[in-house]
């Protein structure tokens, strides 16, 4: 796509927007829309500069907020999205690295999450996409207060919950993908998809906004194909118009120096003339139908080639209507799976909900301490927290008893709390040191890491 040398020649830009939409980290739940994920320590970010592999590869954002690249060297990203890492990379690469680049940046991995205080199991979890404190604290066993049969319930009630959203988003997705390949079949610009729910607006319009840009891209691909195909035969055209000329030409000057041949012989006979006349005017023929030769045989080459472009643009053509029908089949197959498993997760969550109506109380109806760090822009924010809260990729939820307390980790990205970290174990009751300390140990090392 971009290149060292040579012109762009815009294509293959396909599916870029689309692998930063619906692969780990692109697609968000709606409680990231006002809140956009900025890059940090640990984050594993995946960049393909396309017609590049040199350049492409998965890289790992290092403790000091910097990410190490070819060509670029070190870039700090603690204050950047994915996005704006990509628009960056772009402009970095443009400024006589590359012509033209076309980049995506992805997040190819998520941070896990962290959990610590009063829970049954303490730890590193892989964070899922719409996770809230409640789903973390499920993960995570529950409450101490609460059996393991609860436990159990709430984390299958949970998963049948992740499921759900799952499947729906896959719906959405797909939904507004036929859209924009039905309308590419029509030759439109725009399309539009049909939504009965006004609780998927907001994912409806930010997935339209990444099948807009794949739209475009293709239509411009595909028009710069087929205009630069177009081009060619135009020249090939002017090319043999020149050669049928030529072809013209050379045959009149063969005819004229038939004549003069005939002529000199007729003298040479009545011994008017030397031979030497007579051999000039053969020699100067053959060159002459010499040329003609190389002419006509230039002129076949010509016609030959047209007749291979024109075959090439009609392939063009044919090829991407094929695609897309393909690419449409492919759509509505998903589309009808999903919405026959639709109905049956949604029962299945209704009886688990009917079952198990559940809120994060202790014994003495007293809501637990709930509190959340989370790095942002090279800083750490602490935070107090519901169950309904929603948590980032690399959250650390701390879960404190009524009247303990959590603790807080206040700190410079580059320079955490050795302080708050050695206090942690001690705010969280029974996950003191005393009782468990394997998991202040785990605890503390994973703060740490951060």
């Amino acid at each position: 796509m971009a290149a060292l040398v040579g012109p762009h020649p815009a294509r293959r830009f396909v599916m870029s927007v689309a692998l930063a939409a619906l692969t780990s980290g692109g697609v968000a739940s709606a409680a990231w829309a006002d809140d956009p994920y900025y890059l940090s320590p640990g984050d594993r970010v995946g960049i393909t500069v396309f017609d590049q592999p040199d350049l492409s590869g998965t890289y790992v954002v290092e403790p000091n907020g910097e990410l190490e690249l070819p060509l670029l060297g070190p870039l700090n990203v603690t204050t950047l999205t994915s996005r704006e890492l990509q628009a960056q990379l772009v402009a970095r690469f443009s400024d006589g690295y590359l012509q033209h680049p076309v980049i995506n940046v992805r997040l190819s991995e998520l941070r896990p999450l962290t959990i610590v205080g009063e829970v049954r199991g303490a730890g590193r979890y892989a964070f899922i996409d719409g996770m809230t404190v409640e789903t973390a604290m499920a993960l995570a066993g529950g409450s101490l207060r609460i059996t393991g049969e609860e436990t159990a319930q709430r984390i299958e009630l949970l998963r049948t919950d992740e499921r759900l959203r799952a499947l729906i988003l896959t719906d959405l997705s797909q939904r507004v993908r036929k859209a924009r390949l039905e309308a590419q079949v029509k030759n439109a610009t725009t399309f539009t998809v049909q939504n009965n729910d006004p609780q998927n607006d907001e994912t409806i319009k930010r997935l339209s906004a990444g099948e807009q840009g794949i739209f475009d891209a293709e239509v411009k691909s595909q028009a710069s194909q087929v205009a630069l195909l177009t081009q060619q035969m135009h020249s090939i055209e002017v090319d043999i118009q020149s050669f049928e000329q030529q072809v013209t030409l050379e045959k009149e000057q063969v005819d004229i120096i038939d004549h003069q041949v005939a002529d000199v012989s007729g003298l040479l006979v009545n011994g008017l003339t030397r031979r030497s006349p007579v051999q000039d005017l053969q020699r100067e023929r053959s060159r002459t139908q010499s040329s003609l030769s190389r002419v006509i045989g230039d002129l076949a080459r010509a016609k030959s080639t047209l007749a291979e472009a024109n075959l090439k643009l009609q392939d063009i053509g044919n090829a991407y209507r094929n695609r897309l029908a393909a690419d449409l089949v492919n759509v509505q197959l998903s589309i009808d799976t999903t919405e026959s498993a639709l109905p049956l997760v949604r029962e299945d969550l209704r009886l688990r909900k009917e079952r198990l109506p559940f809120a994060l109380k202790d014994d003495d109806n007293k809501a637990l301490v709930l509190r959340v760090s989370r790095y942002r822009k090279g800083v750490m924010e602490t935070f107090d927290a519901d169950p309904s809260t929603p948590l980032r990729p690399g959250d650390i939820l701390q879960v404190g008893t009524g009247s303990g307390g959590v603790m807080a980790l206040p700190g410079r990205l580059s320079e955490p709390n050795a302080a708050a970290q050695d206090a942690a174990p001690a705010t969280f009751g029974r996950s003191s040191s005393a009782d468990n300390p394997a998991r202040t140990a785990m605890g503390n090392d994973l703060l740490s890491q951060r």
